[in-house]
């Protein structure tokens, strides 16, 4: 009677305990797929919920949405999971990828109207006359010197605000079309210093810009 109370109490212990503990790596990969998920569904929450539908005001969100899968799948790789991720992060990329071709084509028009806006300035310095305009209050400044720092405001917010954010946004998209505009994005204000002084290059520059547009059109 005694060993039949103990085996019926030994089989209740093993009932109420679990059937397998989970090892080392069920654990790590548990806590990785967790946040993984968690992760992946606050940047479908932000692209499908919160932009507005104009590129170059959601570029921020944009960022962060792709920063956001970048972790995601980071979070595997930290927990040492080869080659691991979810259905859903391979759809929002997806959608990340249309978003980068319109990031290419926007920076293009940047790109071209901050060339025609340095073409409109320059005009504007060879039409000036030398002497400042009378009456007018520019301190030790030069009209010249003046009229660079407004061109130079306007170019900022007109265009390479905006061109810096796509940069970062066309990080890592595969294809030649956005490495060549990435390099151009980069090199836009030493491009557009040498327009305004070398009229070669003033030409080399636009076909550049062309040559862009036909690649893109393909």
């Amino acid at each position: 009677m005694r060993l039949l109370f103990i085996a019926l109490l030994a089989s209740a212990l093993l009932a109420c305990s679990d059937p397998k503990e989970l090892s080392e790596s069920e654990r790590r990969f548990n806590r990785a797929t967790a946040q993984h998920s968690e992760q992946v569904q606050e940047a479908r929450i932000l692209l499908n919920e919160k932009l507005t539908g104009d590129f170059l005001s959601d570029i921020n969100a944009l960022i962060y949405v792709k920063e956001k899968l970048n972790s995601a799948e980071s979070v595997f790789v930290k927990a040492k999971i080869v080659g691991m991720s979810s259905p859903e992060a391979e759809k929002l990329k997806a959608q990340l990828r249309k978003y980068e071709l319109e990031a290419a084509k926007t920076s293009l028009s940047l790109l071209r109207t901050a060339f025609r806006a340095t073409i409109d300035f320059q005009k504007s310095v060879h039409d000036m006359p030398l002497a400042p305009v009378s009456g007018a209050s520019l301190g030790s400044s030069s009209m010249i010197d003046y009229m660079g720092k407004q061109f130079n405001s306007s170019l900022e917010s007109c265009c390479l605000s905006h061109l810096k954010n796509i940069e970062i946004f066309m990080r890592g998209a595969k294809g030649d079309i956005f490495y060549t505009l990435r390099k151009r994005i980069i090199n836009v204000e030493s491009d557009l210093t040498r327009v305004l002084s070398d009229d070669e290059y003033q030409r080399k520059y636009k076909q550049t810009l062309l040559d862009i547009e036909k690649e893109l059109s393909k």
